[in-house]
């Protein structure tokens, strides 16, 4: 199945990372071993131009760039002993997703410059649900998130691991048993820039390798009476810990 979470096996792999350590900056040299075409950012300082490194489509191997002490995020020792500065490898152009990688580079003050790269975990935050408003007759219509595989698992409820196996469940009720519904375009938002497509307007995914296709099935639990859902694997944005999903729902009366 395209969606499992398996790092893809064109994606570039890191094959070098050296730094040199100044007096008031770090030096970085990062090498891939295939054309990279995503972004290098200080975490938590993608909104700020000079702490991006590396932009979308650079598709080159060999990168070279500084990142300075008094700004982009880097954390001074309390005793002036170190200084630290984490950068993102992002691999996709817009999304940060589970294979992404975070370093964490320090340059320490003894006798002679050292460095170390660590790799520190990434936490992403409950996915929020946006309520869906339609026009039409008196339908009632649901969106849930629900951990694991659904759509009858249980809802989402504190910190999702970033790459969690998710359920997005979107469901009609109506005791008339008269609409049929579908899932047409579906975005992903962190709610402040443009949202990515999920799906297009005829429903079809366009994101394969991140969310299965909507499945559809006819309900009688008393909550929905159709309900199509689709797998996902839990994904963040840049310096956002929010994740907004909204969808277009088609209702159709004897069949969509």
């Amino acid at each position: 199945e395209p969606w499992q979470q398996e790092r893809p096996v064109n994606l570039p792999q890191i094959q070098n990372l050296e730094v040199m350590c100044a007096k008031d900056h770090m030096e970085v040299q990062l090498s891939f071993d295939k054309p990279f075409t995503g972004l290098v950012f200080s975490k938590g300082q993608f909104g700020q131009d000079n702490c991006v490194y590396v932009h979308p489509k650079s598709s080159r191997t060999n990168f070279r760039f500084s990142i300075i002490y008094n700004g982009c995020g880097t954390k001074p020792d309390a005793k002036g002993k170190f200084y630290e500065n984490t950068v993102v490898v992002q691999y996709d152009e817009e999304l940060i997703e589970v294979w992404d990688e975070a370093k964490r580079l320090r340059c320490e003050w003894y006798n002679d410059y050292e460095k170390t790269a660590t790799k520190p975990p990434m936490v992403i935050a409950d996915l929020e649900v946006v309520e869906l408003n339609f026009r039409g007759d008196n339908v009632d219509c649901w969106m849930e998130i629900q951990n694991g595989k659904g759509p009858w698992a249980s809802p989402i409820s504190g910190i999702v691991p970033l790459g969690s196996t998710l359920t997005m469940v979107v469901a009609i009720n109506d005791l008339a048993g008269e609409f049929d519904m579908r899932v047409k375009s579906c975005e992903a938002s962190d709610g402040v820039n443009r949202p990515i497509q999920l799906s297009d307007e005829h429903g079809c995914v366009l994101r394969p390798k991140m969310v299965s296709k909507f499945l559809k099935l006819r309900s009688n639990d008393g909550r929905s009476t159709v309900m199509s859902y689709a797998f996902f694997h839990a994904f963040k944005f840049p310096d956002s810990l929010q994740v907004y999903i909204r969808c277009k729902v088609e209702i159709c009366r004897h069949g969509c």
